[in-house]
């Protein structure tokens, strides 16, 4: 069972899910910090990899341009409020 599932086991599945991917993410992060590259730099590359991948599985353009705009709206107030 993982860390994720073990500590969380009154989440909802899809809170679950949100988690074991952050999980992965953060371990993304750490192991590209033992790169030459610098973490903002990895961390540009995952945004635009988000971006891309976005416009291509949303229904349609629209869509895709709502969501990452929320994302961005989100963070900003995240990050100001935080």
């Amino acid at each position: 069972m993982s860390k994720v599932i073990e500590r969380d086991l009154n989440k909802s599945e899809e809170e679950v899910a949100h988690d074991a991917i952050q999980e992965m993410l953060n371990a993304m992060i750490a192991l590209a910090s033992s790169s030459k590259l610098s973490t903002p730099h990895v961390l540009s590359l995952l945004l635009s990899w988000s971006m891309h991948q976005t416009f291509l599985c949303a229904p349609d353009r629209e869509d895709a341009e709502r969501l990452i705009s929320d994302v961005l709206k989100d963070t900003r107030k995240e990050v100001n409020d935080g």
